[in-house]
């Protein structure tokens, strides 16, 4: 019965990970990576899911052959809505805010079937503490299962599901995954009923919650309350106010820690592609350990050192140059610490299994406010990532307070000086250089600051470790490309190439500062693609790119494919700046994004892609699409190692030019036939990777350490 139980329960948790993940990809091509779509996609699934726990904590008052049937009856119900797709009629409002079009499309699609699965965690525990005979005193050890699941699916989804399975095949499969779910929710049920029969049904006693409207609960049999000798023992005690709050505290503060450690180590420190992943399983395995059978508590011992990790973490954020071989390790061991300090705290305060689903309610509503602080509260309140030491240095005084004397004065003597190094170091973020701007959006923290390289001053504009662009401030070299648009650069070439063309039309996906706006010349239209409207106001306000072009510019703001397919224009250049970072926009890298690119593009026009990055070699993927489309395709890459600090092996009259590796199609090759005559460009072969889509792409086949 037990490996029933956890069976389901990790399937479950297995399916509800996955679901959310896959949907995410099914909808990105209709409305793009801009905020608003993730954040709505956020709200959706945590209400959801609050929506799931709260249902069970109602549905666990009713007789156990009730649950079953309701719960079955309705995952039968959600098979109607099996497989998950997107109809070709569903297509979002054209000026209209699309959130409440994708909140309802997420209802009609998947509301239903995560719904039904998000129900079964708390459901499940209950049905085997409310029937069950062994082991009734732990139905939390599922709990552990549950994430178990979850871990799985975390390590599963890119690793084996998306990298050989297209979406489509995903949605048959994740269907075939539910109907084996439902089968196990009926199994489960009918050995609960079945052992339950033995005794009197009873209905458990809970008290009023605020959450929801309670009904009249049924008396306890008094057999309930029996010790072993027949001696009456006395019924567990509801939950008090108190204890509900420290409940939701305590899940609240791992959720902002998870979110907050992703997005300062993948932006602050490095982008690695996929690194978001090791935090949230950190996450959903310091649960395993804490909620398993043999539960693993965080050592009180290990605990009064936490504080000096708080300390160092605060600390080394502030001190520029420190190698991330150190930076990673210590952030990620710190959070790790603290969740397992928070989630060892929930362990030791769960209430009696009578109020299981009680306690699951609020974990999730702690779990779901984390999560929102983070993602729709703090880019708001904060100019930059304000909010994760707050909550590293917030964490430490809900973990347990050392007993012994000793480790107690040890204690308070790391938590002074941890309070000392926040009082400074939160006011003073790692930055290079003189600081002039930290603005943020929700996309993330963006910085400009003035520089000194070599005997140049230089204003750099900045994503955590990614520079979107620079310039110089000397008045005779302001409008001298630099970084990964020199004059030597792949994409200086192009232009050098191409000059000649009389009313050159260009459009750009990827703003930065418009450094490529340079080239621009007076008898010429532009056009940048830009998704955060604060970046062009970053580009305008410190930077002459723009203004001083001699070309007529105009930015758009939106997501680059969506944009561009509205546009009514056709270019005679297409340049696409996306992919320097960890968070790579597949969707402007697929089949279906070339045909948009292509309707755009004059007959004798050309598509270049800036594609440095120091872990993925997006060029195969681009050689397979130009091969695909009818596109002759050519790479340059500049003579040096992105990983030291040498300039291009072409003259330039300005410091501050980056190694970059640039790919540029082109529907006639006579049409850069100059350009490629230089031996730093060749031509890109066919290969057998697959052709990536809107249906399949995978990232672990690109990804590639540069040396």
């Amino acid at each position: 019965m037990t490996g029933l139980f956890a069976t389901t329960l990790a399937l479950s948790a297995f399916l509800l990970f996955w679901v959310q993940l896959m949907s995410a990809k099914l909808i990105l091509p209709l409305l793009g990576g801009t905020p608003a779509v993730w954040n709505t996609c956020l709200v959706f699934f945590q209400a959801v899911l609050l929506l799931g726990y709260s249902y069970a904590h109602w549905a666990s008052r009713l007789k156990l052959t009730y649950q079953v049937g309701l719960q079955i009856g309705f995952m039968l119900i959600a098979i109607a809505f099996l497989p998950i797709q997107i109809a070709s009629q569903d297509l979002p409002p054209t000026n209209a805010n699309p959130s409440f079009w994708l909140l309802g499309l997420l209802c009609r699609t998947v509301g239903l079937p995560f719904f039904c699965v998000s129900t079964l965690a708390p459901l499940i525990q209950q049905w085997f503490h409310q029937r069950s005979k062994q082991d009734r005193a732990n139905p939390y050890k599922f709990y552990a299962a549950s994430n178990g699941g979850s871990l799985l699916a975390l390590i599963a989804y890119p690793t084996a599901i998306e990298s050989q399975l297209r979406l489509s095949d995903q949605t048959w499969l994740w269907t075939g995954g539910y109907l084996g779910l439902i089968c196990l929710v009926c199994a489960s049920g009918w050995v609960s009923i079945r052992v339950g029969s033995r005794n009197a049904d009873r209905v458990p006693e809970f008290e009023n919650s605020p959450l929801l409207l309670e009904l009249p609960s049924s008396e306890l049999s008094s057999q309930d309350y029996l010790e072993s000798d027949g001696v009456p023992n006395s019924p567990p005690k509801p939950p008090t106010g108190k204890q509900k709050w420290r409940w939701i505290v305590l899940a609240a503060l791992p959720s902002s820690l998870l979110m907050g450690v992703t997005t300062h180590i993948t932006t602050d420190i490095t982008p690695i592609p996929l690194l978001w992943a090791i935090p949230l399983g950190i996450y959903l395995f310091t649960f395993v350990l804490v909620f398993a059978p043999k539960p693993v508590l965080l050592n009180p011992v290990l605990s009064t050192f936490v504080p000096t990790c708080v300390g160092l973490t605060l600390l080394s954020s502030n001190i520029v140059g420190i190698s991330i071989f150190l930076l990673l390790p210590l952030h990620l061991i710190t959070v790790a610490l603290l969740m397992w300090g928070c989630h060892s705290e929930l362990a030791k305060a769960k209430p009696d299994p009578q109020y299981l689903t009680n306690f699951y309610l609020y974990l999730a509503l702690g779990g779901v406010l984390g999560g929102l602080f983070n993602s729709l509260v703090a880019p708001i309140a904060f100019s930059w990532l304000l909010e994760y030491p707050l909550v590293l240095v917030l964490s430490v005084f809900f973990l347990k307070f050392p007993q012994t004397r000793s480790l107690r004065n040890l204690y308070m003597l790391q938590l002074g000086i941890m309070l000392s190094i926040a009082a400074v170091g939160l006011n003073t973020p790692r930055v290079t250089g003189q600081l002039l701007a930290q603005e943020r959006s929700f996309f993330g923290v963006y910085r400009v600051s003035k520089v000194k390289v070599e005997s140049q001053e230089q204003i750099v504009f900045s994503h955590g470790t990614t520079i979107h662009g620079r310039q110089s401030t000397n008045p005779q070299q302001k409008m001298e490309p630099l970084s990964y648009f020199s004059h030597s650069s792949g994409i200086g070439q192009l232009f050098a190439a191409i000059s000649s063309k009389p009313s050159l039309r260009v459009g750009a996906i990827g703003l930065g500062v418009g450094t490529i706006a340079a080239y621009g010349k007076a008898d010429q239209d532009w056009t940048f693609y830009e998704i955060d409207p604060l970046v062009e106001a970053i580009a305008r306000k410190y930077f002459s790119y723009l203004s001083d072009s001699p070309a007529k510019i105009k930015v758009a703001i939106g997501d680059g494919r969506l944009t561009l397919a509205k546009a009514d224009q056709i270019y005679d250049l297409i340049v696409l700046d996306v992919f320097s970072s960890d968070a790579i926009p597949v969707h402007l890298i697929t089949r279906e994004a070339f045909a948009t690119y292509l309707s755009k593009l004059a007959p004798d026009g050309a598509i270049a892609f800036h594609i440095t990055n120091r872990y993925l070699d997006l060029a195969p993927v681009l050689g397979k699409l130009a091969e695909n489309s009818g596109l002759t395709a050519f790479k340059y890459r500049d003579n040096m190692s992105l990983l030291q600090p040498k300039f291009s092996d072409y003259p330039s009259t300005s410091i501050g030019n980056s190694p970059s590796t640039w790919v540029v199609l082109a529907r006639n090759p006579s049409s850069i036939s100059n350009l490629v005559k230089d031996n730093h460009w060749t031509k890109i072969k066919a290969t057998n990777k697959a052709l990536w889509t809107d249906d399949y792409s995978n990232l672990f086949s690109v990804m590639s350490v540069r040396q």
